[in-house]
């Protein structure tokens, strides 16, 4: 795929994201979908540079092929919640969110207005991953889409990642679901979860995780007594001359059946 196709995926995404959210229009969900049409745009803008600086001529102005056209229409009638399979099919993210039934179940993404956060991000073409990709609902071990954060290129031999649900819940599992197992990105050699109290970062106690060593392009459980907290994040050891990498992260509230 050449830049200008990728620019063309980045448009039809941000076409198909204001569309979703228009029929998400006053539920938790709309607001995750507009900024996701907006880092979409974002990244078409990235394509857009990048197609100058190798001295082609920018795109005209983005007109929705037939395919998404019809998609969008499908999607106005019946729903994103029926044609998810299609929206995904086109590259949409987030479609798993209306696959979620279990109540316990935090998306903080779209419950909250909730951002990732990170040490090391190597560059802005990783900006929309790094801060949706990781809790958009959506599970992918393949290298497309793009929806994961790396620590590629970073200094750090440690980095991490933060959730902020917004207000203080309760919580007392969290699976994550690392990316790696290709080239440059790696399991890390360790993790380890924090929750933001009293002014500072504190470790929880009593992590136990299943597998007992981190394993990529598999869930990763970490079970512990309830913590109530606003902020949660999970900071990455690197192993030697490799990066870290996340597709998903879920965070669950307290459960006497988990």
């Amino acid at each position: 795929m050449n830049d200008v196709e990728n620019w063309k995926e980045e448009k039809r995404s941000a076409y198909l994201y204001k569309v979703v959210a228009a029929c998400e229009a006053g539920t938790a969900r709309e607001g995750l979908f507009r900024q996701l049409g907006v880092e979409a745009e974002n990244q078409a803008l990235i394509w857009v540079d990048k197609i100058r600086a190798q001295g082609g001529q920018a795109p005209a102005a983005y007109v929705p092929d037939l395919r998404g056209r019809i998609v969008a229409a499908l999607t106005r009638r019946f729903g994103p919640r029926s044609t998810r399979t299609l929206l995904t099919a086109m590259k949409v993210r987030g479609m798993s969110l209306y696959a979620v039934s279990d109540p316990r179940h935090f998306v903080p993404g779209a419950a909250s207005g909730s951002e990732g956060r990170h040490a090391g991000l190597s560059g802005g073409g990783n900006l929309r991953a790094a801060v949706f990709g990781v809790n958009d609902g959506l599970v992918s071990y393949r290298p497309k889409p793009h929806n994961r954060w790396t620590a590629m290129q970073s200094p750090n031999r440690e980095d991490w990642v933060e959730l902020d649900f917004g207000k203080r819940v309760a919580f007392s599992r969290v699976v994550l679901h690392p990316y790696g197992g290709r080239g440059k990105i790696q399991p890390p050699a360790s993790y380890d979860l924090q929750v933001f109290a009293d002014g500072e970062w504190r470790s929880i106690p009593k992590q136990a995780k299943t597998p007992p060593e981190p394993k990529a392009a598999s869930p990763n459980v970490i079970t512990f007594e309830p913590q109530t907290a606003q902020k949660l994040r999970v900071v990455f050891k690197h192993r030697d001359e490799v990066w870290s990498g996340l597709t998903e992260i879920e965070v669950w509230k307290p459960s006497i059946d988990r």
